[in-house]
């Protein structure tokens, strides 16, 4: 798993004040904006992401927008932060204190198209209020898709017995035992655990003593108690070895 923190590529509002110190990794320096309640909504900060330096192909796991941010008077201003600029995509709406504080959303939702956040510093009184922001960024944690393999089972003529895609690191599971007239299967030609690339597996047989005749005499397994034979001689001539 790995994580990504994104800051702001670049930032503006009207009448803002340092507008980069809102993003500029520094949670000492600060963006302000003064507002009152008859020009609000004409003082916002759209802040931009780039959201490319996470790889397409990522399983998002979180993302959690952090704005610290403290008002010049207790609650007096209310913070709203909308993604994409938004309002029915309003993640955070809450009062600001005379505090340093961290307001928080998670924002995993929106991360497969989140190209910017506008913030506004909502203020009901006609008494101007200053509104300052210090930081603003959103961690993401999320890993990448394990790569996949094709695992191929084939019997002693190409047949294909199973074809069974897996993660990689993972296991395969083999098909049912394969039959082959006169011989016994003994399993298979390679590992099909821990797979890490494409892989074709064959069926191994051996001949087994069934296809000994003598004449028209099928010899179905010669033992000695129960010893099983494996060399069958006729006087000092070899007929059949296993």
């Amino acid at each position: 798993m790995a994580t990504v923190t994104l800051r702001p590529t670049s930032g503006s509002g009207t009448s803002w004040s340092n507008i980069a110190n809102a993003y500029d990794t520094s949670t000492s320096t600060t963006a302000t904006v003064s507002v009152s309640s008859s020009n609000y909504s004409s003082r916002t900060a759209t802040f931009n992401f780039d959201i490319s330096e996470i790889p397409s192909n990522a399983i998002i796991n979180s993302a959690t927008l952090t704005i610290r941010c403290k008002g010049s008077s207790n609650n007096r201003i209310t913070l709203y932060a909308d993604i994409n600029g938004s309002s029915s995509s309003r993640v955070i709406n809450s009062s600001c204190s005379t505090s340093t504080g961290n307001k928080t959303a998670d924002v995993t939702s929106y991360m497969s198209n989140l190209n910017s956040i506008k913030l506004t510093g909502y203020n009901s009184r006609s008494s101007s209020y200053t509104l300052s922001i210090y930081d603003i960024n959103i961690e993401v944690t999320y890993e990448l898709p394990k790569a996949t393999y094709t695992v191929t089972f084939v019997d002693w003529d190409g047949t294909v017995l199973k074809t069974q895609t897996v993660e990689e690191g993972s296991s395969a599971t083999a098909p049912s035992n394969p039959t082959r007239d006169g011989y016994t299967f003994i399993g298979w030609s390679g590992s099909y655990t821990n797979v890490t690339s494409n892989l074709t597996i064959m069926a191994q047989y051996e001949e087994s003593i069934e296809n000994l005749k003598i004449g028209n005499i099928t010899v179905n397994g010669c033992y000695i108690g129960e010893e099983k034979v494996i060399g069958i001689y006729l006087g000092n001539f070899l007929i059949y070895s296993k």
